[in-house]
């Protein structure tokens, strides 16, 4: 799987040495289960023929703590290779999610998502651990147990070699013939988590509408689901892991009948029979151990391949730049041109050959109906959606040529409903502003009479806001992300819906810092609102219905 291996890929080159020394603690299983009781024939030799015991004993007890070594070796390689791997994961999944929709802002399913970042890399770590501690080591085994057997009579050794065959065969069919159905059933376990975290973010609905009982059967809807395809899987996988026990019977059989014939004709003495006798036991004891390990990969390998749809890009969209009427090119200032966009999966377009020019310096506000498009200009000129056809433009230079970096500094926004991270409020204040000093925040606050609001909390400024700033009022989230944003000091300003949701107290203070940025007579805003208060900032409205612009006109001010 192209995404799996790219994983590994990285991760081996950025963890070179780490990975390979891991290949030094395979040789635990084949020393111990092969070299070992060749090395009691040396015991049995020396007690028939008389000689001393000092020497093969003393062979075999260093060969004993040269084990012992590497398997504490092993735990002490496992304690550093996958932890760090279960991180690398981690932050190549979310890096991965942060790039994948920096262009094209989307609702994103959080709880499928959280389930594969939480799950994901435990599920690699342990695919990967029971490959290090039982694939490989048994494959060195069955390698030398073939040589060795060869070497000892060729016919028991084409019995281990054709058991070992079908075993491995058994072994790979497994988890690609039940591909499918573990991709399901790791999806059904998704959609479960989905569910789950949907209705406990709905916890007012559900209690105001007395509707927990029919969210516990719809969740049982979704659990029975999950069980369903829980026991399909559990079925396939048992479809060809029965065949292990059988093939592994047979080969008892055939190894004991020619065995007896071999000792019968004397071409096996004790000295020779010790070594075949504990070989033939670890042998038989690593196909038993087949079984299960089989299920737990067919498992493991359905919920990789199904979650690391993660790391797949969104598909380009089919993107056409021919442009009328004016030459973009030339413009200096933000805009539109001949600008066509719908979502992925709709009928009707939300934009339909929008052309919209502003100057540096002006401000201007965007109305409409409800679901007219305003809201997505707005994320047209922030860079979050890309067009099906037409250009956006800063400067003259498309979007696409413009690195995003430059962009976001360029262009500030302050969303209709923010959202803020469980972290303090002078963290919130200053994301993205690392150059900014507390002192010059606590500066910002005075001026704004801000400081002793904030100050009222438990820790002041360093008091935690709650998930999503849920321990503060929705104007002091609102003027949280207005602080943060003025601080960068953007050349643009866009603003949707700011005051939707904030007291007559929050609104004057927004106001009061909206008069401060447009003091810089080259500074642009582009807002969506419907208060006078705000709108006054405003020297021009842009009216859009059904995706079109439909005039322009100046802003009446009281």
């Amino acid at each position: 799987m192209k995404e799996f291996n790219q994983l590994l890929l990285e991760f081996m080159k950025e963890h070179k040495k780490l990975f390979l020394s891991s290949f030094v603690f395979l040789l635990v299983v084949p020393i111990r289960d092969i070299i070992l009781p060749l090395l009691y024939s040396n015991v049995v030799t020396a007690i028939n023929t008389g000689a001393s015991l000092v020497t093969p004993l003393f062979v075999i007890t260093c060969v004993l703590v040269f084990i012992q070594v590497l398997e504490f070796g092993t735990d002490w390689h496992d304690t550093k290779l996958f932890p760090k791997l279960q991180a690398f994961i981690r932050r190549k999944l979310l890096h991965q999610i942060l790039n994948k929709y920096e262009n094209s802002i989307q609702e994103l399913e959080l709880g499928e998502i959280n389930s594969k970042l939480v799950k994901l890399p435990s599920v690699i770590t342990s695919l990967l651990e029971r490959m290090k501690t039982f694939l490989l080591p048994n494959i060195l085994l069955h390698i030398c147990a073939v040589g060795v057997f060869f070497w000892i009579d060729p016919l028991i050794g084409l019995y281990i070699l054709v058991a070992v065959v079908i075993i491995y065969f058994l072994l790979l069919k497994t988890p690609q013939k039940c591909d499918n159905i573990t991709m399901r059933r790791d999806k059904a376990f998704n959609k479960l988590y989905e569910e789950i975290d949907d209705g406990l973010r709905n916890l007012y609905s559900i209690y105001g509408a007395n509707q927990k009982e029919k969210e516990l059967n719809r969740l049982d809807k979704y659990s029975n689901s999950y069980n369903s395809y829980f026991r399909k899987t559990t079925l396939c996988s048992f479809s060809l892991r029965s065949l292990v026990s059988p093939v592994v019977l047979v080969f008892i059989i055939l190894l004991m009948v020619r065995i007896q014939s071999l000792v019968s004709s004397s071409k096996v003495d004790l000295s020779l029979f010790v070594p075949i006798f504990f070989i033939t036991l670890y042998i038989i004891n690593s196909f038993m151990s087949m079984d299960d390990n089989i299920k737990h990969l067919t498992v493991e390998w359905g919920i990789v391949k199904s979650s690391l749809d993660i790391l797949k890009p969104i598909p380009p969209r089919k993107h056409k730049t021919e442009v009328s009427i004016v030459d973009y090119k030339k413009q200096s200032g933000i805009g539109l041109q001949n600008v066509s966009f719908k979502f992925p999966g709709a009928s009707t377009q939300v934009l339909n050959d929008v052309t919209l020019h502003i100057n540096h310096g002006e401000s201007i506000v965007i109305l409409g109906d409800i679901g007219s498009g305003k809201s997505t200009i707005l994320k047209m000129l922030l860079g979050y959606y890309t067009p099906d056809k037409g250009v956006v433009y800063y400067d003259g230079k498309p979007y696409d040529q413009i690195p995003v970096k430059e962009l976001r500094h360029k262009i500030g926004y302050v969303p209709q409903v923010p959202v803020l991270f469980n972290r303090s409020i002078l963290e919130n204040i200053l994301y993205g502003n690392e150059h900014v000093t507390r002192q010059e925040v606590e500066t910002m606050l005075e001026e704004f009479n801000l400081l002793k609001e904030f100050n009222k909390h438990s820790k002041g400024l360093d008091t935690s806001v709650g998930k999503n700033g849920s321990l503060l009022s929705g104007g002091q989230r609102q003027l949280v992300w207005c602080l943060r944003v003025l601080l960068r000091n953007p050349d643009i300003l866009v603003l949707d819906e700011p005051t939707s949701s904030i007291d007559e107290k929050s609104k004057k203070v927004l106001s009061s810092m909206l008069d401060k940025y447009m003091q810089n007579k080259n500074h642009t805003i582009i807002m969506v609102t419907h208060d006078p208060a705000i709108m006054s900032f405003a020297n021009k409205a842009v009216i859009v219905k059904s995706g079109q612009i439909v005039g322009i006109r100046p802003v009446q001010k009281n």
